[in-house]
């Protein structure tokens, strides 16, 4: 059963673990690029 379940479950995990970190790493991004720095999220995010 560990067999199985182990290489199974940690990619599962894994896979999971990382669209996370992407998902909140994107929030992050765009809620606190902004407020850290509106001057140049106001110039260099546009033209980026």
């Amino acid at each position: 059963m560990k067999n199985p379940i182990t290489p199974d479950f940690h990619h599962e995990g894994h896979e999971e673990h990382e669209e996370k970190i992407s998902f909140s790493g994107l929030l992050q991004y765009y809620f606190l690029a902004p407020r850290v720095l509106p001057g140049s999220a106001d110039s260099g995010g546009s033209a980026s």
